[in-house]
């Protein structure tokens, strides 16, 4: 069973609750979890950010990186005791100290060599090796790569991956517009994968890539046309660098200034939401332009005054009512997120009911 990023993170989160909530130890409560999916798609990322909501401690352990036994079950020393010398192991540097609750994260853990494996075959099962333990309410995560293609990884045995619970990920272009406007990205470059998804997949690229990219380009939006050149063709190979910079330099892009865009009067949001849907007949372009409307009169970026937020937009007879519906869970999901952020939209509630009976 496949699953998109934002399944995945929501049955994360509860299970680690459930999984934490025990007063004690188990294998099978505590049995790893592996995701597995191609490169870039967030796996890691996914992972980092539910132990940032829920205040979990957080270890990175990379495995690629690993090539001795000794970076994981520590090095040997000799120790002084009652009966005598006794040889110890040190503990590695990335072993978390504290009480969790907390996740380990093993990233692309077949990608490491078989002996690396083989010697963490006990941390899988019993969370501690032949020479120290985890902390107690520590749970493995761990992530990988598919075989079969063009990935460097290890074959792993049965005897491993028994050890483990398996959950495949695949790539959610809206789960990934929802986090990248969190990261607060230039919604102009947002759009992008929505118009162009060949282009967005081409062969190569992974949205990792993108991602990069647009977070520089979001970064350093007063940078001049031959910087931006020389960066987008630093990411990008020549080909879909020189489609990217025709869709970022071109003036007639589908989405006007959002303050424009957000005094536009009935008649003139009409005309504008109809051309959308005509040129472009993708309902999720319809729903990246109103989030970004939403942030932008959240975050004061467009002026407004209070019993007078625009709502020309919601309003719309050519804005299908399962985009306003969703429009507005994500005004409420905002509000929720800010407490200082009190928005009503009743006339946008009234249209919706109204359309909807």
């Amino acid at each position: 069973m496949t699953l998109h990023p934002s399944a995945v993170s929501e049955f994360l989160d509860k299970h680690l609750k459930s999984v934490f909530a025990q007063p004690t130890f188990s294998e099978s409560m505590y049995k790893p979890i592996c995701l597995w999916g191609e490169a870039g798609i967030g796996k890691t990322q996914l992972i980092k950010a539910l132990a940032k909501k829920n205040g979990y401690a957080f270890q990175l352990l990379s495995l690629a990186q690993i090539e001795e036994t000794g970076d994981v079950l520590g090095l040997p020393f000799l120790d002084d005791t009652v009966e005598g010398k006794r040889t110890l192991y040190a503990k590695p540097a990335w072993v978390p100290d504290a009480t969790g609750p907390g996740i380990l994260l093993i990233d692309d853990f077949n990608r490491a060599d078989p002996r690396i494996l083989h010697a963490l075959m006990e941390l899988f099962q019993f969370y501690q090796t032949s020479s120290w333990a985890l902390p107690e309410k520590w749970f493995i995560l761990l992530t990988a790569n598919p075989s079969g293609k063009d990935y460097f990884v290890q074959k792993v045995d049965q005897a491993i991956l028994d050890r483990m619970l398996h959950i495949e990920v695949d790539f959610d272009l809206e789960s990934w517009l929802h986090w990248a406007e969190s990261e607060e990205m230039d919604d102009q470059l947002l759009l992008y994968p929505i118009l162009f998804p060949e282009q967005f997949n081409a062969a190569g690229l992974s949205p990792r890539t993108w991602t990069a990219l647009f977070i520089q380009l979001s970064q350093q939006a007063n940078q001049s046309k031959d910087y931006q050149t020389v960066l987008v063709h630093a990411v990008l190979p020549d080909n879909e660098a020189a489609f990217f910079l025709s869709y970022l330099h071109q003036k007639n892009q589908p989405l006007i200034g959002l303050d424009q865009l957000a005094h536009l009067d009935q008649i003139h949001m009409d005309a504008y939401l109809e051309h959308i849907q005509e040129q472009h007949q993708q309902p999720l372009l319809l729903n990246a332009i109103g989030r970004a409307l939403i942030r932008a009169i959240a975050s004061k970026k467009i002026a407004w005054e209070a019993g007078q937020v625009p709502t020309t937009f919601w309003l719309s007879k050519h804005l299908p009512n399962d985009v306003r519906l969703e429009q507005l869970a994500y005004m409420r999901q905002l509000w929720a997120k800010h407490t200082n952020l009190r928005l009503e939209w009743p006339q946008v509630e009234q249209k919706l009911l109204e359309n909807w009976n």
